[in-house]
């Protein structure tokens, strides 16, 4: 694995991670706002970079347009037997699976571990950082 070799969207990783070290140590209260904001920031960045996948166009940080573009191509590939678009389709509805994953384990955590559960967001976050080395 060659660390020697940054891609600016690994700085974005990088800089996603730190933000979301310094909202997990916030207290919830008078603090809200300072984390909304660094997190509209956050979401912004990842929106802005992270646009594609498997070159189709998804969205990161929000789950209706993968929805519509899922449908669509669910669509495309029944009524025009087109088998590409059924294989988009599953990688929507993967993406889409993945998005409720991480509402259901958000909740669960946050539930046990209040504003510090924002640490566990770190984990896919590095995930994908070290898999952009490869």
């Amino acid at each position: 694995m060659a660390f020697n070799k940054w891609h600016w969207r690994q700085i974005i990783l990088m800089i996603e991670m730190m933000i979301l070290v310094i909202v997990s140590f916030i207290p919830i209260g008078s603090y809200n706002r300072i984390v909304h904001i660094l997190i509209s920031f956050l979401c912004a960045m990842q929106a802005e970079c992270f646009k594609k996948v498997l070159g189709s166009s998804f969205s990161s940080t929000m789950c209706t347009g993968n929805l519509r573009s899922g449908v669509e191509n669910l669509y495309r590939g029944i009524f025009q037997n087109d088998k590409q678009a059924i294989q988009k389709c599953f990688c929507y509805i993967t993406i889409i699976c993945f998005f409720i994953s991480g509402v259901i384990v958000g909740v669960w955590l946050t539930l046990l571990f209040h504003e510090n559960a924002t640490l566990f967001c770190l984990i896919p976050v590095m995930i994908s950082l070290v898999s952009m080395f490869e």
